[in-house]
């Protein structure tokens, strides 16, 4: 488990620079292309969502060959990659469907995107029936109105930046000025996911704006000497510091320092598999075990195949628990005397 994260991780980050690379200079020149993915890599949310290896984060990586393909009307392979978008995720990739379709009214592709949208969803069809057993996917643990205030942290020069960007961008840049607007109910519902996901499409209005002023190779250096190196505050703290997170050099001691964000190390030990091992030898396999910790659940499902009460994703959370069926409490608050490293067990008699 532990290796295969590691893989994933880097792959995943690398993929999604690369991916969005390809859609900046398709549609832009060399120079707008360059300072995009500089911008990009800076941006920590980014860097997080990816080494989170979140499943929405695949469509970060198909997103911009989908565009591509979209315009180039080759309607085979759009429909390959917006199904394997419905596969990722619950409700991005409808947020996806939006605002290809206000796109393909303003350029005309209506045709197009009528035969596109329909064989995408058809394809979806089958996990949609599946999605439908499992009714906790249209419910939610965090009020609508409380949405938009989760994970609001970000880069707020470079956001700042890119409004500006925004606001001079000319006509050929009007295609991700519709993404950027369409993709507004991100914001609403999943909050800073929004600046995540929207982040390689801010970092071409942000290379709009700065490239007016990088405009000798003395300057683009300097840029990247500062866009890459961490900021005093984080190097001395290993950690968040003082000031805002500004570079990309931030992002990595953020990230993959001692006290870093994401490490599977921090999590996973020893202990999980001898928790995995005495949950198989006392329970059957139609047994439930209580968790108090997302992470925990999701750690008992991979190790064990055996179902639980809690997990980081409720959208595929069972429609029904029978509190007969549940066999074991596990926490890492002393609720018995009984412990298997960090865990404590409570078996139910």
């Amino acid at each position: 488990v532990v290796t295969g994260g590691k893989i994933l991780q880097a792959l995943f980050y690398p993929l999604s620079l690369f991916t969005n690379w390809i859609f900046f200079r398709y549609f832009f020149d060399k120079k707008i292309a360059f300072l995009a993915l500089i911008f990009l890599s800076m941006d920590i949310g980014f860097l997080m969502i990816n080494t989170m290896i979140l499943p929405t984060m695949l469509i970060n990586i198909l997103l911009p060959l989908l565009l591509i393909c979209f315009f180039k009307k080759k309607l085979l392979l759009s429909i390959l990659l917006m199904t394997l978008c419905l596969y990722s995720h619950l409700s991005f990739p409808f947020v996806i469907l939006f605002f290809l379709f206000l796109i393909a009214r303003k350029y005309e592709y209506t045709k197009f995107y009528s035969k596109f949208a329909f064989f995408s969803l058809i394809l979806y069809l089958p996990w949609f029936l599946r999605i439908l057993e499992y009714r906790g996917a249209f419910s939610s643990p965090t009020p609508l109105l409380l949405g938009f205030l989760m994970l609001q942290f970000f880069n707020v020069a470079l956001i700042l930046l890119g409004i500006i960007g925004y606001r001079r961008a000319g006509d050929r840049y009007t295609i991700v000025k519709m993404i950027l607007l369409g993709s507004l109910p991100i914001l609403i519902v999943y909050g800073g996911r929004y600046w995540f996901h929207t982040m390689p499409f801010w970092a071409i209005m942000i290379a709009v704006f700065a490239g007016k002023y990088l405009i000798s190779k003395k300057r683009v250096v300097a840029f990247l000497i500062l866009a890459f190196v961490p900021t005093l505050d984080v190097m001395l703290f290993e950690g968040p510091g003082i000031l805002p997170s500004l570079t990309g050099g931030d992002a990595a001691v953020l990230m993959w320092g001692e006290e870093g964000i994401v490490s599977f190390e921090n999590l996973y030990g020893e202990d999980c598999e001898e928790l995995a091992e005495y949950i198989r030898a006392t329970t059957p396999e139609n047994a439930i075990i209580d968790v108090d910790e997302p992470w925990v659940g999701d750690m008992i499902v991979t190790l064990t195949g055996r179902r639980v009460t809690t997990g980081a994703w409720w959208e595929v959370s069972s429609v029904e628990e029978k509190e007969e069926d549940i066999k074991i409490y596990v926490s890492l608050e002393p609720i018995s005397d009984h412990m298997i490293g960090r865990f404590y067990i409570k078996d139910v008699s």
